[in-house]
């Protein structure tokens, strides 16, 4: 948030994104709030995050949905694309495609 970072390369379904950080968020028993600042956000992040949760953002930047993930010790990708368990992989720690940057365009 703040300065101009690359926005997602292509639009997830931003209900799916936000009822899948809504779940996990509530999973963890963290407020919006504790979200917020545990993403690095502060506590001003959380209207960022009721935003999201609420598909009122439909393109969120890929580093605020990187931190989102990380704070809620899931992959990224869960995030955008749903199926199956919100639980790091031991083996590429959840990451996959992510950090390759496969999945973003790159300005």
């Amino acid at each position: 948030m703040g300065r101009k970072e690359k926005p997602l390369s292509f639009t997830p379904n931003a209900n799916e994104l936000g009822r899948r950080i809504r779940e996990r968020r509530k999973q963890l028993g963290l407020s919006e709030i504790q979200l917020a600042v545990r993403a690095g956000f502060g506590n001003s992040g959380r209207s960022y995050i009721s935003k999201l949760e609420h598909g009122q953002i439909q393109n969120p930047e890929k580093e605020n949905l990187y931190k989102i993930a990380t704070a809620l010790e899931v992959s990224p990708e869960y995030l955008l694309y749903g199926p199956g368990e919100p639980e790091r992989s031991p083996t590429n720690n959840g990451m996959g495609y992510w950090e390759q940057g496969l999945r973003w365009q790159e300005y």
